[in-house]
């Protein structure tokens, strides 16, 4: 690798952009001029159900002017800055969003991705220019990296195509400031670009970058040690500088993962994490990453017939064409035999030994992932490199007429082995024959490069550049446009989700409820339109369901021990309201005050109907009043943890305030004692469930233990006489299948609630019932599996769900979600409760007066309040936000007299 003139040609980049977007009108034709839409419904189902609503959020709080850095449209509320608010090509989206509405989100990004595709294809050729290689071979390896299988694949979800264009230019900058000092300044304003769009794609950038650099001032000839250490000071100085340019966004997204996201929570220590992740990877691991080096679609594609180590998504990829292929084998066979020094050849053989490891080894993925847990996200670090391999070797090939044989046997062989048995197996339409495709022409691109270098066929060298070419786009457009075609899309038609979603009756009960209620409040739905969890962030309303992915710890704590019934399809990071629709008290305390339903019917202790709004019916939840709850009882975290599987956890909650730090004076005043905790023990109804009138035929009864076999349900009869002793009443019991499968429990076959239950894991399973039910049913959805059911026990209390009456809590709706105003009015000394996530950033003042916030019931915050009538105010503003824009305004105004001196530096040496 030998840096040579600046030989980029405008002409060169202008045909690469041409043959790319020729390229892109191939493979999203559907899209393009077709019913798709580029949001996914299948294994690429993040797009519609978390990225597309986020950026519909960002988009409605800009339209309504009410843009703030937390938002109560997501979940129980989220810090804005853990969406992706500062990518450079989504701030562009996000305008257009706001100017033509955010319905027409969804079509746009089809050309977001080609128009990444493009410059990502232009940022490698500039970069390639800084080496002595041919315009041709920079073309081609221009062309195979725009198409890498990380920009194909990854790229489907929007902000990860960002890096694929930037890392390159990265790199360029690099290589330039080893040969001069003028770009220097575009170093730092890249990497501040990166920076500022994401935290996480920045870690993984300076990181490769600065390695990157090191091999590199190794490599240089001509330059003493002293030297080559000042060069490394100097860039490592200006990259640091571009991070200061965007610490605006650094250090309130560092902030926000180090502080109270879930997503880094982790039980060991990282030097037992670092140690425990060198290690192998299992088995299939290593064959997916070999077929995909050889094609993005070998074990079948982006459906769920996948058959790779992970999934389509989350396995490394490493896809740069079959060319690329035969070009490895080439480089690996002959790096020994190249025309440089030994120091050149032990640097790329130590090279190639450390990306073998990062792609070999999980201590790779782990280091990169900013040593939180595996994820082969960083193959994106190697795709320029590989296309600096690609252009070598052609120009070795083409130029130097020096082919290894060994070497193109080798890649031949490996061909047909992955091709041909991929041809073999692969069942789905399309996948054997783009098998087929990928082995033709590859065999056909080896020959071609066999035909360069024989001398005894002439054959003109314009025809096997333009074969060579011809056959290459053939293999990148066959693989490419697979992973995009047969895809379930939005589609462009879709009245039932456009509709829906932006121009429903949805809207109009929204309007309502604001026409008669101008306090802040959340509203739930026991239906889908747009997502599975976050229609609020489309449609423009407080609740609490959401996908997210780097949840707030502490409200993951209170789903989890206290309201586990919001979980949805199987996993931690969906809250599904209505999945615990029937929870009407646990709604009540995080101030669920409306429900929306398309059932006039709606048979759930509490709600009452109000309204009906086109084919919307609105319900009122009595038993919540406002956002604060007000208690003058209190209990410790840790004993509640304790004892919790022993207690009416939404009899006590409704009375009792759960606190993690209750060691103060005034708490401990009014925290309740043991005798007082025997009012909330669980009262067990034994007679509720008729044991007698189970189908023995079908299950096997013994005590609280019910074992089927090879069943799809179980009907377990409620007896009716019983239900006269109890206001409320709760079924629990813990579920064992031999199989993972979805349980759907109803009572009196209308009212469901679903959850994902993980062969061998007993499932703890609990939900009120009512008063009219007549049998309970649980269902299962996936076949017949063997299932026990275990602590199977009913639970009935005789006094309703009432929380504290005598105070007067009172917030109005906020124009913006970062300040919340409001008034309280309490009878005597106590706690109040917000329903509000418990994240650093929170600030409640109380009469002008800061109040000390204490984390209660695991998520939200609680504050002392005094007897009598107060004002409040909640504002939250983003933990080192302030920080980052003083770091960032220095750091700016640094760049800025930099550049002003360098250009009046130029300019008086022209003058002169």
């Amino acid at each position: 690798m030998v840096q040579g003139k600046n030989t980029s040609s405008f002409k060169t980049a202008g045909i690469l952009s041409l043959i790319i977007l020729g390229a892109c009108l191939l493979v999203f034709q559907s899209y393009l001029f077709g019913n798709e839409t580029f949001v996914f419904g299948d294994i690429g189902s993040d797009t519609k159900q978390q990225y597309l609503m986020q950026y519909n959020t960002i988009v409605n709080h800009l339209r309504n002017g009410s843009f703030s850095l937390w938002d109560f449209n997501n979940g129980f509320g989220v810090n804005m800055f853990g969406l992706n608010l500062t990518d450079p090509f989504l701030m562009v989206l996000y305008l257009l969003g706001v100017v033509f509405g955010p319905e027409h989100l969804a079509s746009y990004l089809v050309y977001f991705q080609i128009l990444k595709i493009v410059l990502a294809g232009i940022a490698v050729y500039y970069y390639l220019s800084c080496f002595s290689l041919s315009e041709y071979g920079k073309l081609l390896a221009g062309f195979m990296y725009a198409f890498s299988g990380f920009m194909v694949v990854w790229g489907q979800h929007y902000q990860f195509a960002t890096v694929v264009v930037f890392f390159p230019l990265l790199l360029f900058c690099l290589e330039k400031t080893l040969v001069g000092k003028k770009y220097k300044l575009l170093l730092a304003a890249v990497c501040g670009i990166i920076v500022f769009g994401s935290l996480y794609w920045g870690y993984m950038c300076l990181l490769g970058g600065g390695i990157y650099l090191c091999f590199r001032l190794v490599q240089l000839n001509g330059r003493k040690i002293k030297e080559k250490i000042v060069l490394l000071i100097s860039d490592g100085c200006f990259m640091l500088l571009g991070v200061g340019m965007g610490a605006i966004n650094l250090f309130p997204v560092a902030a926000l993962l180090f502080g109270t996201s879930a997503r880094l929570d982790a039980t060991t220590s990282l030097s037992q994490r670092l140690l425990e992740s060198v290690s192998l990877w299992p088995k299939d691991y290593y064959k997916t990453a070999i077929y995909n080096l050889f094609s993005s679609n070998m074990q079948s594609g982006s459906t769920y017939s996948y058959s790779g180590f992970s999934n389509y998504y989350e396995d490394i990829h490493l896809f740069m064409s079959t060319l690329f292929v035969i070009l490895l084998f080439q480089y690996l066979f002959t790096i020994h035999r190249q025309n440089t020094n030994k120091k050149h050849k032990i640097t790329q053989y130590a090279a190639v030994a450390l990306i073998a490891l990062c792609i070999g080894l999980k201590c790779g993925s782990i280091v990169f992932n900013g040593f939180s847990y595996e994820f082969s996200r960083h193959s994106f670090l190697f795709m320029p490199l590989f296309a600096l391999v690609s252009a070598m070797m052609l120009d070795r090939i083409i130029q130097e007429k020096k082919l290894n044989i060994l070497g193109l046997a080798a890649a031949s062989l490996g061909m047909l082995a992955v091709y041909g048995k991929a041809y073999t197996y692969l069942g789905e339409a399309g996948y054997a024959e783009n098998a087929f495709y990928m082995l033709v022409s590859g065999i056909g691109m080896a020959v071609i490069l066999w035909l360069f270098v024989q001398k005894k066929w002439k054959v003109p060298s314009g025809n096997l550049y333009l074969m060579l070419a011809v056959l290459l786009f053939f293999n990148i457009t066959s693989d490419t446009a697979l992973n995009y075609r047969n895809r379930d899309t939005v589609k462009k038609d879709d009245a039932s989700y456009f509709e829906d979603t932006y121009h429903s009756s949805v809207g109009e009960a929204l309007a309502y409820l604001k026409s008669i209620d101008p306090s802040f409040y959340r509203v739930e739905k026991d239906f889908v339109s747009a997502s599975h969890s976050m229609d609020s962030l489309a449609q423009y309303y407080h609740g609490v369901s959401t996908y997210n992915s780097t949840q707030n710890g502490n409200i993951a704590a209170f789903v989890d021990r206290v309201w586990p019934q919001l979980y949805s399809l199987g996993d931690i990071n969906h809250y599904q309201f209505k999945n615990a629709v029937h929870d009407s008290s646990l709604a009540a305390l995080c101030d669920v005050k409306y429900i929306l339903t398309k059932t006039n019917d709606l048979k759930v202790d509490g709600y009452q109907f109000l309204r009906e709004v086109g084919d919307i019916y609105i319900y009122r939840n009595e038993k919540t009043s406002s956002l604060g709850k007000f208690f003058t009882k209190t209990m410790e975290e840790q004993e509640f943890t304790a004892k919790r599987s022993q207690l009416d956890v939404e009899g006590l909650l409704s009375e009792v305030l759960v606190l993690d730090d209750p060691d103060s004076e005034f708490d401990s005043g009014i925290r309740i004692s043991d005798g007082q905790l025997k009012k909330y023990n669980k009262k067990k109804a034994a007679d509720l469930i008729d044991y007698d009138k189970i189908d023995t035929s079908v299950c096997q009864v013994s005590g609280s233990e019910i074992t089927a076999y090879d069943q799809h349900f179980i009907n377990l009869p409620v007896n009716q006489t019983s239900f006269g002793k109890y206001q409320r009443v709760r079924f629990e019991f813990t579920l064992t299948v031999d199989f993972p499968t979805y349980v759907e429990i109803t009572t009196n076959d209308d009212r469901h609630y679903k959850v994902y239950v993980r062969k061998d894991e007993p499932k703890d399973i609990a939900f009120n019932i009512l008063p009219e039910t007549e049998k309970i049913t649980i269902q299962i959805n996936e076949g017949k599996v063997n299932a026990k059911l275990t602590n199977v026990a009913a639970y009935g209390y005789k006094d309703a769900i009432a929380y504290n009456e005598e105070a007067k809590i009172e917030f109005t709706d906020p124009i913006r979600d970062s300040m919340l105003t409001g008034s309280i009015e309490v009878p005597e000394d106590g706690m109040v409760m917000l329903a509000i996530p418990f994240e650093k950033g929170w600030s409640v003042y109380l009469d002008g007066i800061k109040q000390e916030i204490k984390r209660a019931d695991y998520g939200f915050i609680a504050f002392q309040t005094p007897a009598g009538s107060h004002e409040v105010k909640v504002v939250f503003e983003a933990p080192f936000f302030k920080a980052g824009v003083i770091v960032s305004m220095i750091s700016c105004i640094i760049f800025i007299s930099m550049l002003i001196w360098n250009i009046r530096k130029r300019s008086g040496r022209y003058a002169h």
